[in-house]
This record gives C-alpha cells, structure tokens and sequence, in this order.
C-alpha cells in the first residue's frame, strides 16, 4: 500500500450481551455491541455490564450560570446498581454531540475550535503536559468536554488518535479547585474525538482507579509546606503515571483503547475488542512510493456530481468541491472551507485521513454541499479513471470528477 501522509429527557435502556465473540488465548470476553441514534461502538464486561442511554435536551444557551450543559446523548456504562444518570457519575462514559448544537454554547464550543487547531498544528503534546510555572497548571488545559466548574490540573500520556471515522486526542488528567495533592481516585482518562466531515464531538471519560499515586493525604500531612513546590509536586505525579504500564488502571487503558476503536457513524457491526499484545511490536516499515502518478491520481479535480450511482446529483456551481492529489497528501476546496489530510491508495482502493478544514463560518447550500462533501470522503472505499473522468465510490454513492488542465 502507498500511505501517503499530508476530527432532561433521559431514557434508561439495558443493553444485554447482544453477541459472544471468541477473543485469543485468555482474553475472552463477551462484548455488548450498541448501536444508537446512528453511533455505534462495543464494550467488553470488564467495562461494564449494562449501559444507561441518556438523551438530554440542554440547558438554554443564554441561562445565567457558568456551566451550561448543551444537548447530547451519553452512554454510561456501569456494572453495579442503580444506573447512573449522568456523566458525572457513571464509570465510564462517552457522550456524543452535534457539533451544530455547541455552537450556541461559548464554553463548549471553544473546546471545538481548540481539537479542530491542535489536530491542524500538531505541536508536541509532551510540552503540553510538563509543568514549568503555576500558571501552566491551568493555562496548558488540553481540549475536554463536558466542560467543568475546575481547573485541569495535570496532562499525562497524551498522544493523538487516528481513527477511520475520527481524530483527536487521549490523555490522562485530574480537574481540581484548590491546590491540593492529585489523588488516584480523581484521575480520569479521556478521549476526545471529532468526526472527519466536523459534524460529530465524542467524549470518553473514565475513572481509572490505580496504584499508581496515593489514594488519600496522610493525616499529618503539611499543606504550607507542600504548596511552595506544587509544580514539582504535579510534575512528579505525571511522571508517575506517564511511566505506568496501561494495566496498571482500572479498566486497563488498552481495553479503553479498543472500546473507542470500535467507534462507527455507521450502525455497523463494530470490529472485536482485541487483546493488546505482551510484547511491543516493530516499527512499522517504511513504504516508499514509487509511482509518480500516485496510482493516477496525481493532479487536480473539480467535482461535477455525487450521490447515488444510478441517480447522480450536479454539484452545486457556487459552492464546488475539488481536490488536489500530491506526494504531500490530498488538499482541496469543500464547499467552503479549505480542507487537507492525508490519503491511501492501493489497487483502486483509496481511503482519507481526518482532514483538517480551515474555520470560515458557512450557510445555506455551501454548508450543506461541504458536509456531503467531507461525509463521503471520510467514507471512502474505491476509485477508478475513466480518461479525464475520477470516481470515488463512498458508503451512499459516488463522487464523480473532472480532471483540471492546463
């Protein structure tokens, strides 16, 4: 393969075992397979037993308090009763949002635009998470929904995730009011995802109970004399658990992993959470592409139709998509914004990565042109060249485009 490289109503609904899914050697668990409201995803029991679907309708945007809570759909699971209701106190959980509806809400949606600017500059997160001054303890806050009545108070093992459907980050953290010791039963881990075309914002969070760092401050312990070095004191705490192994939480980190690999936009079968390995794997080997036509992509094309295969749809003249093929990865025009990313090619299959997408504010047919747009790139399965014709075949139809000359 050519990798070439360049996002209160409540209901209660007991999710039973839905399939038995052989795991290998000592990892066999049975999964709970959910799929709602068009998200899908599958835990294993060591996660929980049941889930709780909580749909909740938000709190209006202008409603005089600090921490508004916009409209989302949380999966919360849990193992003992009585169900949780919240994200707040469920074991773990994943809430979902339509990133439309955060754009009334400032705090939150703020947390948009920061995942949509880190995955776009892609700094070292290993900056992000030592501590050199006070004011980094809040001021280096990674992007996190639900937003909190807190501070952030550390980032460890942070790392980017890239997903098929999503890219974001995972981290683990600790929220706090005052400056105390962080204690093992307030850190939590945290994965925090949007969707390739921008419309979705999904967030896991889990209690990790550990050993990792003490679990209760000694009765004698001297707050005056802790506080001067609390920088120190922070810093050894994400030394501590950036150095830890993933089992060494509660659930383990990898199970956490798979859960959120599992994610899909597609109601489709999720893919089996597998066993993490005893042993690290090698490197990957580096594939060096050796086509200059990339597979005849190479160059640029301006989008004519999309849609169904037998009932294509004519782009639409004022707000036409294009994309550029390049040793770089692909780049383009969506509708409105400018996208980019990286893509895959191989034997008339292509796939993209997450794009990232410039953040012009966008109405009527443009906006709706770009979210089909990037909706079916991120679905991407195949193309063919017909002369100076493209055709990218995606999970609802067809992209057809026309080569740019000259």
């Amino acid at each position: 393969m050519k990798n070439l490289t360049g996002r209160s109503l409540s209901m209660m609904i007991i999710v039973f075992v839905l399939a038995l899914m052989v795991m290998p050697l000592a990892a066999q668990e049975p999964l709970n397979n959910v799929s709602f409201n068009g998200f899908s995803f599958s835990y294993p029991s060591s996660v929980g037993a049941n889930v709780n679907i909580v749909q909740t309708a938000g709190d209006a945007p202008d409603v005089a308090q600090p921490f508004v809570q916009p409209p989302s759909t949380d999966f919360l699971m849990y193992s003992v009763a009585p169900a949780p209701e919240s994200i707040f106190d469920a074991p773990v959980a994943i809430r979902v949002y339509r990133t439309a509806d955060l754009a009334a809400y400032e705090n939150d949606f703020a947390q948009v635009t920061a995942l949509q600017s880190l995955l776009a500059t892609r700094p070292d997160l290993a900056s992000l998470m030592t501590l050199t001054t006070g004011a980094d303890i809040g001021g280096k806050a990674l992007p996190y929904l639900p937003t909190l009545p807190a501070a952030q108070e550390i980032r460890a093992r942070a790392t980017y995730v890239q997903l098929g459907e999503f890219s974001g980050i995972a981290y683990v953290t600790s929220y706090g009011q005052d400056a105390s010791p962080i204690l093992a039963s307030e850190l939590s881990y945290t994965v925090q995802l949007l969707s390739n075309d921008g419309a979705t914002y999904v967030s896991l969070v889990a209690k990790i109970p550990n050993a990792v760092i003490p679990n209760e401050i000694p009765a004698d312990f001297d707050y005056e004399a802790w506080s001067p070095n609390i920088v120190t004191e922070f810093n050894n705490t994400i030394s501590a658990i950036n150095g830890a192994a993933p089992t060494d939480f509660a659930p383990s980190l990898d199970t956490l992993d798979a859960v959120v690999r599992s994610f899909s936009l597609r109601q489709a079968t999720p893919p089996p959470v597998v066993a993490a390995p005893t042993q690290s794997a090698p490197p990957p080997t580096e594939i060096v592409n050796n086509d200059p036509t990339l597979g005849g992509l190479l160059g640029t094309w301006t989008l004519t139709s999309f849609g169904a295969v037998d009932a294509q749809i004519v782009a639409i003249a004022a707000a036409t998509p294009t994309i550029s093929f390049s040793g770089d990865g692909a780049a383009g025009f969506a509708g409105c914004n400018n996208y980019m990313g990286g893509f895959s090619y191989e034997n008339g299959t292509v796939t993209f990565a997450a794009l990232a997408t410039t953040l012009m504010a966008c109405e009527g047919v443009a906006q709706e042109m770009e979210t089909l747009y990037l909706a079916a790139l991120g679905t991407a399965q195949a193309y063919r060249i017909d002369g100076d014709t493209l055709f990218i075949t995606y999970i609802d139809g067809m992209l057809t485009f026309a080569r740019v000359t000259g």
